[in-house]
């Protein structure tokens, strides 16, 4: 079995490559701590809900890609007269991961749909392809870490409970340009040597009293132009879809069943 999400590793890698460069090239203050100096904890002020999806910049490269896997599998299933399947439709709106973050200040939730193309190798199996989707659910809850997968079956795996402490608020000082995507205000990283090679990351600028900041202290990235995986099947964009701030969060939102 052929199948590739890895997005969702992309999107935190890039950020964490771009960050440690910001911080580590004596990028405004290089330090994590508040602008002030003050190392005080994460306070994000009012509820928040955000809603990012990932799609690729190319769907045509990042169809070919998976497309060249079930190809050869045609190739061997053709060698032993073997029928095949035809190959997947790829949906033209296709979304690779979306991702809703809320938070009501004190609790955080982070869910991730994510569409999965599988190609199965196997010239026996017709070489079947499929969309499989998958969902991710991460909750910090009066200190209680919580991680559910929901597998493309529907069965949901459940990791140990962790405590897990709240991080200190990352410097937004080192995001200094200005961006506006789908109508939401941005601030992005400044262009670097790295920027070029990685791509781009940029947090949801703070709307009034709200701060976009998960339990980490690690502000929302709100768009994420991540060039690491062009060789493969290309870039991958993740943009806002909405934004809502001083929003009421229903506290059922934090419970885990």
């Amino acid at each position: 079995m052929w199948s590739g999400n890895k997005t969702a590793y992309l999107k935190q890698s890039i950020a964490l490559t771009l960050l440690i460069c910001t911080t580590a090239c004596g990028n405004s203050s290089g330090s994590s701590a508040n602008p002030d100096g003050n190392n005080s904890r994460s306070s994000t002020g009012s509820g928040y809900e955000v809603v990012t999806a990932t799609k690729p910049e190319n769907l045509a490269q990042y169809r070919d890609w998976y497309k060249n896997g079930y190809d050869a599998c045609v190739g061997f299933a053709q060698i032993k007269n073997l029928p095949v399947k035809p190959f997947i439709d790829i949906p033209a709106d296709f979304i690779i991961d979306k991702d809703t973050y809320v938070s009501d200040g004190k609790n955080y939730s982070h869910t991730t749909v994510s569409s999965v193309i599988k190609v199965d190798m196997t010239p026996e199996s017709g070489c079947a392809s499929s969309i499989a989707k998958t969902e991710t659910l991460r909750v910090v809850n009066n200190g209680n870490s919580y991680h559910i997968d929901v597998q493309e079956n529907g069965e949901r795996v459940s990791q140990p409970v962790q405590t897990e402490m709240k991080g200190d608020e990352e410097n937004s000082a080192i995001y200094t340009d200005a961006k506006v995507v789908n109508g939401i205000q941005l601030k992005c990283l400044p262009e670097s040597a790295t920027t070029q090679t990685v791509g781009q990351v940029c947090m949801i600028e703070t709307q009034g009293s709200t701060k976009f900041i998960g339990y980490d202290g690690k502000y929302v990235a709100g768009y994420v132009r991540a060039l690491t995986a062009k060789d493969q099947f290309g870039v991958v964009i993740t943009e806002p879809i909405s934004v809502k701030a001083s929003a009421v969060i229903d506290p059922k939102v934090f419970n885990i069943k």
